[in-house]
């Protein structure tokens, strides 16, 4: 018994002491530059990502609301809805899995009310916990310690090491000064991030399988659940990758197969835009430029509102 209470008292030392220490001295410049997995708290400052929030923060009462990662705020543009009439904003954020969705839906949907959801569906962000949505959303949000409940689904300590950086020191990042912004980015009111780059050679990829997890697969269900019985409207799509990285992906039909039983189990639209011909303009594996956005729009309205029924 004595053993194991000085087991606890030296652990305790550690975590509560000698932990934070660490962090502490991860923030000293220079030292910075050489610690690997302490203070890495949001390398790109806020940008594209608090200008969206602060974007939303002013927006009510919306016709339409995209989810997703960055090839929903990548790859949707608002402005491509404006000839239907409808107010549109894209709440996505980098590599958004399910369990950020369902907290952004709780921070958002009532305020933005909207009539329907266009969710993208990557299987890619269910194969993991989203250390990089996660890092993302905790640098520009005042309420980051609502997030806490995320921290145990991590497999890497770099989410932790944010957390308690920024409960230890509560700096909000990007909330005075200038917003850093990838120099090829523009943001777009309405939450769409506009590229100015240019279509490159992809290189072909090594064959990957998409193993989507269990807990991600239930939270998804679940947030659809509930947007359903809000009678919302809501559109699954997957967005077009490049030929190159959708052929490396060894289970994709296993993934397809079971977004759509799902979506018809609660009877929404699904469909795959990586099943049709777009132009091939994409800057890396899975973005689309300036030209291959407007392309992939056209035909999304196409598939989805055609009849502009929401």
């Amino acid at each position: 018994m004595k053993r194991f209470f000085n087991k606890f008292i030296f652990l305790f030392f550690v975590v509560v002491l000698f932990y934070p220490m660490l962090i502490f001295i991860s923030r000293v410049p220079f030292v910075d530059q050489f610690s690997i997995n302490f203070n890495k708290l949001s390398i790109r400052k806020g940008g594209n990502t608090f200008l969206r929030f602060q974007d939303a923060d002013t927006t009510q009462n919306i016709d339409l609301l995209i989810l997703g990662s960055s090839m929903a705020y990548r790859g949707v543009d608002p402005r491509a809805f404006d000839s239907l009439g409808l107010a549109v904003f894209n709440l996505g954020t980098s590599g958004q899995t399910p369990m950020q969705t369902r907290f952004l839906i709780d921070k958002y949907l009532y305020k933005l009310n909207p009539k329907s959801v266009l969710w993208e569906i990557s299987p890619f962000t269910f194969t993991q916990a989203g250390s990089e949505s996660f890092l993302d959303l905790i640098s520009v949000r005042k309420d980051y310690q609502e997030m806490a409940y995320m921290l145990p689904y991590f497999k890497d300590i770099l989410p932790i090491n944010a957390f308690l950086d920024r409960l230890l020191f509560n700096e909000l990042e990007s909330t005075d000064g200038e917003i850093m912004l990838d120099k090829e980015d523009v943001y777009i009111k309405g939450g769409f991030v506009e590229t100015r780059r240019k279509a490159e050679k992809i290189p072909k990829l090594e064959e990957i399988s998409l193993e989507m997890l269990d807990f991600q697969k239930e939270i998804f269900e679940s947030v659809l659940d509930s947007l359903v019985k809000r009678n919302i409207k809501v559109y699954l799509f997957q967005s077009p990758v490049s030929e190159v990285y959708f052929s490396s992906i060894q289970n994709k039909e296993t993934n397809y197969n079971y977004i759509l039983e799902i979506a018809n189990k609660y009877d929404v639209e699904f469909f795959d835009f990586n099943s049709i011909e777009l132009c091939d303009c994409f800057y890396d594996e899975i973005h689309l430029t300036k030209d291959g956005v407007e392309d992939f729009n056209k035909e999304l309205i196409r598939v989805f509102f055609k009849n502009n029924d929401m």
